[in-house]
């Protein structure tokens, strides 16, 4: 993806939304590390308001290994789960809402590049899953191909 930038020379970073082509079985395999990720999020979130830690090693101890051995997440998978969490505590105390516990609803996977995801030159978006490794991937760029040129 390409980076913005103004005449000052600061980087704007910018975030799209892509809709996949999936194919042959590869739907079932993104559904299964979205709900994980979902289910380690709430995980995550439980323990957090238990203990209302929000300090990313310390919840890293309590959490870290249940994320791995009961949710099947990589290493890089368990961290965004935590700062998913951890963000989303952090707005709900920013914002002055009181202290509830975060649920999370609707199916959801925090990407982290060349890490979760890769995006080839060929138009091809590499994408790790929970159990099968990568799944390649193409996706629709209309009306978004200035975002993916060269630089």
């Amino acid at each position: 993806m390409k980076k913005a930038t103004d005449d000052n020379k600061k980087s704007v970073t910018v975030t799209v939304k892509l809709k996949l082509v999936l194919l042959n079985g590869q739907s079932r395999l993104l559904d299964e590390t979205i709900t994980a990720y979902t289910l380690a999020c709430n995980h995550v979130s439980s323990v957090a308001f238990e203990t209302k830690e929000l300090v990313q090693p310390k919840l890293h101890k309590l959490t870290y290994e249940t994320l791995r051995s009961q949710y099947s997440m990589k290493s890089q998978m368990a961290q965004s789960a935590m700062k998913s969490v951890i963000a989303r505590y952090r707005s709900l105390r920013s914002n002055g809402h009181d202290w509830n516990e975060v649920k999370f609803k609707k199916g959801e996977y925090d990407l982290v590049w060349n890490r979760d995801y890769s995006l080839f030159k060929d138009g091809i978006f590499s994408l790790n899953t929970i159990n099968n490794g990568r799944i390649k991937v193409s996706f629709y760029k209309k009306a978004m191909e200035k975002y993916f040129e060269e630089n």
